[in-house]
């Protein structure tokens, strides 16, 4: 059995800029080696809480734009140990910060580096979508029910799928919208009483389909209170532009083999 004792990252070229314009930076963030979760000797808490392979992490950051989504679908990396591509793949914990000017990108590949690597290379494009300009959109106060279909923006049209008591907790109230494209304009959502108070309201949850070009993104709101009657308010992007980030550097590696 191979033991970690310790991990040292150093980074030959670390940081890649997409554009003077851009201004997006990417450099390592993290790394992780799994050689033995033992799963079952630890009644299924496995080793640094993963599977066996090898786990990267890059950070991005920009401070003219704010980042609003990362498109795994469009982005393409690859990690390398010199001598075989390790199959990497997009995790499922990438996310933004709260002040949106730095975006965490995991990659996880369940193969491991030849044991006489000494570094892994990580080449390729990443695909987000950055803006900093936003506009404000009301609709006007009434008893939303589900199905209805409002357009604040030209293009982006969503629907009404949930109003009243939420399924999982019968003390919270909840709103869900629903939309058919893969990056909207939206950047926040707020909700107000018919006499203009702000509703206090927390995410929910959200999910994405998409199948054939085709997306459908659902998004919940948890109100505090709740009224039949209330008018949504939405910040929307009104310079939204994809960007893609070359990645080009090589991550050492030290530790007991």
């Amino acid at each position: 059995m191979k033991l970690l004792s310790s991990i040292m990252i150093s980074v030959f070229s670390a940081t890649i800029l997409a554009s003077a314009a851009d201004n997006i930076s990417v450099k390592p963030a993290g790394l992780m080696i799994v050689w033995e979760p033992m799963k079952e000797e630890f009644e299924g808490f496995q080793t640094f809480n993963h599977d066996k392979g090898t786990h990267v992490c890059l950070g991005l950051r920009t401070t003219n734009k704010d980042f609003v989504v990362f498109d795994d679908k469009e982005s393409k990396i690859t990690v390398s140990d010199g001598s075989n591509e390790l199959r990497a793949e997009f995790g499922f914990w990438n996310r933004i910060s709260k002040d949106a000017k730095v975006m965490r990108i995991e990659l996880h590949s369940k193969t491991l580096p030849a044991p006489d690597c000494s570094s892994l290379t990580v080449k390729g494009d990443l695909a987000v979508h950055v803006a900093s300009n936003k506009t404000t959109k009301s609709t006007e106060s009434r008893k939303f029910q589900k199905g209805d279909k409002v357009e604040l923006a030209e293009g982006f049209v969503f629907e009404i799928n949930k109003t009243g008591l939420s399924n999982w907790n019968k003390d919270d109230t909840e709103v869900s919208i629903t939309w058919k494209r893969k990056v909207p304009e939206l950047a926040e959502v707020r909700f107000y009483d018919p006499q203009g108070n702000l509703i206090e309201s927390s995410s929910g949850g959200s999910s994405s389909m998409g199948f054939a070009g085709k997306y459908t993104v659902t998004k919940s709101y948890v109100l505090e209170k709740y009224s039949g009657a209330f008018r949504i308010e939405m910040s929307l992007w009104t310079d939204m532009q994809s960007v893609t980030v070359p990645v080009d550097f090589k991550i050492g590696i030290g530790g007991k083999q």
